[in-house]
């Protein structure tokens, strides 16, 4: 069984695992993207306004907390994009 919740911030012990979990992940499955672009993805989590679009993660846990899958999802309020 998998359960799928919303990370918004990394301010929780629980939320920065998992957004470790999901850097990692990125690094396997895309090993093109610059690890800068991959490490500033607490950052973009936690200050929005500093970046062009607001960032949320989507993260798919099993049943020992273990991330499994990830979505990122970027939008731009401003825009409505």
């Amino acid at each position: 069984m998998l359960r799928v919740r919303k990370i918004t911030d990394t301010r929780a012990v629980a939320n920065a695992a998992a957004v470790a979990d999901a850097q990692k992940i990125i690094k396997t499955q895309f090993p093109g993207i610059p690890k800068a672009d991959i490490d500033k993805l607490p950052d973009q989590l936690d200050n929005p306004f500093n970046y062009d679009f607001v960032s949320e993660l989507f993260i798919a846990e099993d049943t020992r907390q273990r991330v499994r899958a990830i979505a990122i999802l970027m939008h731009d309020p401003d825009l409505a994009f």
